[in-house]
């Protein structure tokens, strides 16, 4: 529901980046991911950690076809 919103979420979802839950991290960088790039098509998502425990996203996307800036 989040990616689709109208409203936008950029303003606190940063806040969510170091929340104690790694579900609620996790989930925050992926909405991040997927409505920042809401015009590509996302290939694959993939979560990992650093050594020292920080979230990390890869991820790998492309830009449509039928886009008008293609």
């Amino acid at each position: 529901k989040l990616i689709l919103s109208e409203t936008s979420i950029f303003d606190v979802l940063h806040s969510f980046y170091f929340h104690p839950n790694v579900q609620v991290r996790q989930s925050a960088l992926e909405v991040y991911v997927r409505r920042s790039y809401i015009s590509y098509d996302l290939i694959s998502i993939q979560h990992g950690f650093l050594s020292d425990g920080t979230c990390t996203v890869q991820f790998s996307l492309y830009l449509p076809l039928n886009h008008p800036n293609r």
